[in-house]
């Protein structure tokens, strides 16, 4: 697997999300629709917004695997 820098830099801003991914199906998009905490990201409410957003813009719904 290679890293690109925008994980790198997400690794330094969220540092307890190292080794947590979220998988690109259709769970993971029912648990965004739905509002869902992602409690195992360890995440602030905005912190997992953005981290969100960002992993949307990148995950588009119509590549689910």
């Amino acid at each position: 697997m290679r890293l690109t820098l925008d994980d790198l830099l997400n690794a330094l801003q969220n540092p307890n999300t190292k080794g947590v991914k979220l998988e690109n199906n259709r769970d993971t998009w029912a648990r965004i629709g739905n509002g869902d905490s992602f409690s195992e990201l360890g995440m602030e409410t905005s912190a997992l917004k953005a981290f969100l957003q960002e992993w949307i813009d990148e995950n588009p719904y119509m590549n689910i695997g």
